[in-house]
Protein backbone atom coordinates (compact mmCIF):
# COMPACT_ATOMS: atom_id res chain seq x y z
CA UNK A 1 0.00 0.00 0.00
CA UNK A 2 1.25 3.46 -0.85
CA UNK A 3 0.98 6.22 1.72
CA UNK A 4 1.59 9.95 1.76
CA UNK A 5 2.30 12.63 4.30
CA UNK A 6 0.63 15.96 3.57
CA UNK A 7 2.65 19.00 4.64
CA UNK A 8 0.71 22.24 4.36
CA UNK A 9 0.48 25.14 6.78
CA UNK A 10 -2.98 26.19 5.61
CA UNK A 11 -5.55 23.76 7.12
CA UNK A 12 -8.13 24.41 4.40
CA UNK A 13 -5.63 23.65 1.62
CA UNK A 14 -4.45 20.51 3.42
CA UNK A 15 -8.03 19.28 3.66
CA UNK A 16 -8.71 20.10 0.01
CA UNK A 17 -5.58 18.21 -1.03
CA UNK A 18 -6.64 15.24 1.08
CA UNK A 19 -10.03 15.27 -0.63
CA UNK A 20 -8.56 15.51 -4.15
CA UNK A 21 -6.13 12.70 -3.40
CA UNK A 22 -8.95 10.52 -2.08
CA UNK A 23 -10.97 11.16 -5.21
CA UNK A 24 -8.11 10.65 -7.69
CA UNK A 25 -6.19 7.92 -5.86
CA UNK A 26 -8.53 6.03 -3.51
CA UNK A 27 -5.90 3.39 -2.67
CA UNK A 28 -3.57 6.04 -1.21
CA UNK A 29 -3.41 6.04 2.58
CA UNK A 30 -2.76 9.42 4.18
CA UNK A 31 -0.22 8.73 6.92
CA UNK A 32 -0.65 12.15 8.48
CA UNK A 33 -1.01 15.88 7.99
CA UNK A 34 1.64 18.28 9.23
CA UNK A 35 1.39 22.05 9.41
CA UNK A 36 5.12 22.72 9.24
CA UNK A 37 8.48 21.11 8.56
CA UNK A 38 9.46 20.03 12.06
CA UNK A 39 6.11 18.36 12.59
CA UNK A 40 6.49 16.61 9.23
CA UNK A 41 9.90 15.26 10.26
CA UNK A 42 8.42 13.88 13.48
CA UNK A 43 5.59 12.20 11.58
CA UNK A 44 7.99 10.88 8.95
CA UNK A 45 10.11 9.21 11.60
CA UNK A 46 7.20 7.27 13.12
CA UNK A 47 7.62 3.54 12.46
CA UNK A 48 4.17 3.25 10.89
CA UNK A 49 4.84 6.05 8.36
CA UNK A 50 5.86 4.69 4.98
CA UNK A 51 8.24 6.74 2.87
CA UNK A 52 7.92 7.61 -0.78
CA UNK A 53 9.82 9.81 -3.20
CA UNK A 54 7.02 12.13 -4.28
CA UNK A 55 8.01 15.62 -5.39
CA UNK A 56 5.98 18.80 -5.10
CA UNK A 57 5.75 18.95 -8.91
CA UNK A 58 3.57 15.85 -8.96
CA UNK A 59 1.27 17.27 -6.30
CA UNK A 60 0.89 20.63 -8.04
CA UNK A 61 -0.66 18.89 -11.05
CA UNK A 62 -3.53 17.74 -8.80
CA UNK A 63 -4.48 21.24 -7.70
Amino acid sequence: MTSALIVEDEPLLAEQLRGKLAMLWPELAIAGVAGEGQEALRLRDRPETLRSSQTYGHLCKLM
